[in-house]
């Protein structure tokens, strides 16, 4: 299954240039949506994917990730997808919805997913 389609991409690129813009001029009202989430099954992580980093190019997402802790923060997505556990990579959530990222974050802190 290829993670990042042309769909995803678009959105991705579209979610960071809200990001890029808000951080180049200090402002946070851009309403930031998570389009991606990735998982894996034996794990209890999870990275929802917001939009491309300012980092320059594809390599870098800016994402809200679940694990020990909940928090915002650039992710280099070639490793990412290189993890592996028992010999099986990440997945993309198929049926996930595009979600406000401050509604998300509240229902991660509520133990919801």
């Amino acid at each position: 299954m290829k993670i990042i389609t042309k769909e995803i991409d678009k959105l991705l690129e579209r979610e960071g240039q809200k990001v890029q813009h808000d951080v180049s001029t200090g402002n946070t009202s851009s309403k930031l949506m998570a389009v991606c989430h990735l998982f894996h099954p034996f794990s209890d992580w999870d990275w929802y994917l917001i939009g491309y980093s300012m980092k320059g190019g594809k390599d870098y997402v800016f994402a809200l990730t679940s694990g020990f802790e909940i928090e915002y923060g650039d992710v280099y997505l070639p490793e990412l997808l290189e993890i592996r556990i028992c010999g099986l990579p990440l997945e993309r959530e198929l049926v996930f919805k595009p979600i406000d990222v401050k509604e998300l974050y509240e229902k991660l802190k509520k133990g919801e997913r």
